[in-house]
């Protein structure tokens, strides 16, 4: 429903119904209850997406909180607490600051599916409504604050976004693959493995998979070392530099009038690779699905290192990061690289880009030599062919000076075409 409609439909739509569970999550009442707001979040995706009613307490302990595979909730009754902890807090931030809100959410009792109904204000209007960017800041702020599930559709109007991330030709022509058509746009934002415990969460950057954890003596030696019996995954936090650079992506398909969905790494599925036009962000291995994506790349990161494959006259075997140097006004500068690619989807169909770097920094630093339009013409100029077009798949390495982990300069450094022979073929490259 466009926002500026005046008319409302007789029941909330799942767009006004996605706006009211982020208005609630950045709201005063949800602010210090991280835990409400991490079912919220939870049950309000898996409802929105018509998969609530699969859910028992089993499912939602281990999906949403983390809990081991042999939780038993007769023994357990945390999820059943934390249940009526925000059926509570719901209660309380309707007879407070969401009195007059358009639509009332509730979990009815004996139910983990959520119920949507028309508030007083009775719908969405140009007054009342939360303004989509508003609500991706929304969204990233939950990223922060330790939420790890939620793919929320947004429907931006170009004039309500003040941005200096405007249409340029070399925008558009980069981005043109997921301009054209109607295949929806999907980003997946790189979530690392913590370890939760009694005693709080722990992570160590070696380790991002959980059988690998177990595998290692990770988990043991925390639970040795914390005498804590408990141990499960968690993957409820971002780097500040993955989520501002989610933000930029918003903001710029919203100024472009393209619709996207946020998911985190965590909860993407191989369907949602296969339907949409997929946005990386993040290294692999907050990533875990692109190591099986289609092969034949150049450039990869491993160890923390930027490894070159396929090394032509002049370039290095890696592109490492530099050491740290003083700015004029004393403060440090560091120095590093980070790396965009532009892959065919699976089974040929569709656009895989990856934006991701050796540090959280140099993710963002790869996110912004693509959304900012200076560096957008810098990088058109040094692709395009002869013919005028940009080639189908591709990878380029761009170096970023750094200062306190904000990319304050960043540049082009070698590109290398792949060939469209690598493109994938029927299923081979999806996992058996």
């Amino acid at each position: 429903m466009n926002y500026h409609e005046l008319v409302s439909p007789a029941e909330p739509t799942r767009s006004s119904c996605a706006d009211q569970i982020a208005r609630l999550v950045g709201s005063d009442t949800f602010k210090h209850a991280e835990i409400s707001r991490r079912m919220l979040v939870y049950l309000g995706e898996q409802t929105l997406e018509g998969r609530a009613d699969r859910l028992k307490e089993y499912t939602v302990g281990v999906e949403a909180f983390g809990k081991p595979p042999d939780y038993d909730p007769k023994t357990d009754s945390s999820v059943r607490v934390q249940l009526s902890n925000l059926r509570k807090k719901l209660d309380e931030y309707y007879r407070g600051e969401g009195a007059n809100d358009p639509v009332v959410v509730e979990v009815p009792k004996g139910h983990f599916k959520l119920a949507f109904r028309k508030g007083p204000a009775g719908g969405t209007t140009a007054g009342g409504a939360l303004r989509r960017w508003q609500i991706a800041c929304v969204v990233l702020m939950i990223a922060f604050g330790g939420i790890a599930a939620l793919a929320v559709r947004w429907k931006f109007q170009a004039a309500e976004i003040e941005t200096e991330r405007r249409s340029t030709p070399a925008i558009e022509a980069f981005w043109r693959p997921y301009l054209k058509g109607k295949r929806p746009i999907m980003i997946s934002l790189g979530t690392p493995l913590f370890v939760a415990t009694s005693r709080g969460f722990f992570r160590d950057p070696k380790v991002n998979d959980w059988q690998k954890a177990l595998a290692v003596g990770l988990v043991r030696d925390l639970q040795r070392q914390f005498k804590s019996p408990d141990a499960a995954p968690v993957y409820s936090y971002t780097g500040v530099g993955e989520a501002l650079g989610v933000f930029e992506l918003v903001t710029l398909f919203g100024a472009l009038k393209r619709d996207l969905s946020v998911k985190p790494s965590n909860g993407l599925t191989w369907e949602d690779i296969i339907r949409h036009n997929m946005i990386f962000v993040g290294a692999e291995k907050y990533n875990p699905h692109i190591p099986a994506l289609p092969e034949g790349q150049d450039f990869v990161i491993r160890d923390a290192r930027l490894k070159n494959l396929n090394q032509r006259p002049g370039e290095p075997p890696f592109f490492d990061e530099g050491k740290a140097s003083q700015a004029p006004d004393g403060s440090s500068l560091r120095e590093g690289y980070a790396l965009i690619t532009r892959l065919t989807g699976l089974h040929g169909r569709g656009e895989i880009t990856i934006l991701a770097a050796t540090s959280t920094g140099g993710s963002r630093a790869a996110v912004e030599y693509v959304t900012t339009p200076h560096y957008a013409a810098q990088l058109v100029e040094k692709l395009c062919m002869p013919s005028g077009a940009l080639p189908k798949q591709f990878q380029v390495v761009v170096r970023a000076r750094f200062k306190s982990d904000v990319p304050i300069e960043i540049s082009y450094v070698t590109h290398h075409v792949l060939p469209e022979s690598s493109q994938p073929e029927g299923n081979k490259h999806l996992p058996k």
